[in-house]
């Protein structure tokens, strides 16, 4: 069963148990957007304490209306989650850097007035101030490179993925460097853009190494499932070993 309550103007609470199916996640969409159409912000507490599993069906239902909801993101400042179960607070450990424009936390069942409390700070997280994505110098010919400071806006997206489909456009293999200071969050319009989407397509392709430099600690999971499901070889350089990256790149790592 999926169900919300609106506990106030700003204050809702999602409740799943059992088994969730894919029927019962269409209708908790289709009720929900029109629920909370007056909140400019709201928090949301998600009570997962009788949680069981989702069908295949209702993982992929819910992944499709979840990626149709990333531009209203901003909307949720808060989301705690109640939940005992382990693989829950792990997976929330993963998201919440990734999506740093709504702070979650997980809580105890049993700590609903901390959770509550939580939610209902409706102030936006803070976000690191920097450069935000640019183009970059390579030190190898033809190595596209890159650097991402703080947050990406909208604008400086469409730079770098312009610069990608430039060398896509060759029909050649080509590599890419990264380095990622501080990841301060991004439009989320631009993960659902169709030029950005067919960029990312025809890298997959056609990149063939992907050295990243960073001491962000959520991005090695990440790269585990991008090797896996694109093949290109990527890997990650702590801030202070920059140099054995661009070696890397250049075929002589010791690696």
């Amino acid at each position: 069963m999926l169900t919300f309550d609106r506990i106030s103007a700003d204050l809702l609470e999602i409740t799943a148990r059992g088994t969730i199916t894919e029927e019962e996640v269409r209708s908790f969409y289709n009720q929900l957007w029109p629920e909370i159409a007056d909140a400019k912000k709201i928090g949301v507490i998600i009570d997962l304490s009788e949680f069981a599993d989702m069908t295949g069906r209702a993982i992929l239902e819910d992944l499709t209306h979840e990626a149709g909801a990333l531009p209203r993101l901003h909307r949720f400042p808060r989301i705690a989650i109640l939940t005992d179960k382990q693989w829950i607070r792990t997976a929330e450990r993963f998201m919440d850097p990734i999506l740093p424009m709504t702070k979650m936390e997980c809580f105890d069942p049993d700590d609903r007035e901390a959770a509550r409390a939580f939610a209902q700070n409706l102030t936006d997280p803070v976000t690191p101030k920097g450069k935000g994505l640019r183009m970059i110098d390579s030190e190898i010919d033809g190595v596209l490179a890159f650097e991402l400071d703080g947050y990406m806006s909208d604008d400086q997206a469409e730079v770098v993925a312009a610069a990608f489909r430039a060398k896509i456009e060759t029909g050649e293999p080509f590599d890419a460097f990264a380095r990622i200071k501080r990841f301060g969050g991004f439009d989320p319009q631009v993960l659902v853009q169709k030029d950005f989407i067919e960029m990312k397509m025809g890298a997959a392709k056609q990149m063939r190494r992907y050295a990243i430099v960073t001491d962000e600690r959520w991005i090695k999971p990440m790269v585990g499932i991008a090797r896996a499901v694109t093949g290109i070889e990527i890997e990650v350089f702590a801030e202070t070993n920059e140099p054995a990256a661009w070696d890397w790149l250049r075929g002589i790592s010791e690696a």
